[in-house]
């Protein structure tokens, strides 16, 4: 079960679903292998919750949360975070406590 955000408003790593580092486990060099899902995932912002196949020249960060009955490069991803990141799609399954803002649209809550 997901956390609860803590009293100072705080989101726990249940919700992002990322690996939690102790101190002595932090590696020398940090890496940036997580940015692009990081800012696929973290205030995420959509382009449009009602296509079903992605348009023809997305541009690098473009987000979508996939329609119903998607297609082409979206196909089985239905309901999921679509990003555009370094010249492919990534997809990110919706978590529990999400909530996206979509252009000219407020309100998508992800629920299991």
């Amino acid at each position: 079960m997901a956390a609860a955000p803590t009293d100072d408003g705080a989101i726990g790593p249940e919700i992002l679903a990322l690996e939690v580092l102790e101190r002595n486990m932090l590696p020398v060099r940090v890496g940036v292998d997580d940015c692009p899902t990081l800012d696929a995932v973290l205030q995420i912002g959509a382009l449009a919750r009602d296509l079903a196949a992605p348009r023809g020249s997305p541009a690098n960060g473009d987000r979508y949360i996939v329609a119903p009955s998607a297609s082409g490069a979206w196909l089985g991803k239905e309901g999921q975070i679509a990003a555009f990141q370094d010249g492919a799609w990534s997809f990110y399954p919706p978590r529990e406590g999400w909530i996206a803002r979509v252009a000219y649209w407020v309100g998508w809550r992800a629920s299991i």
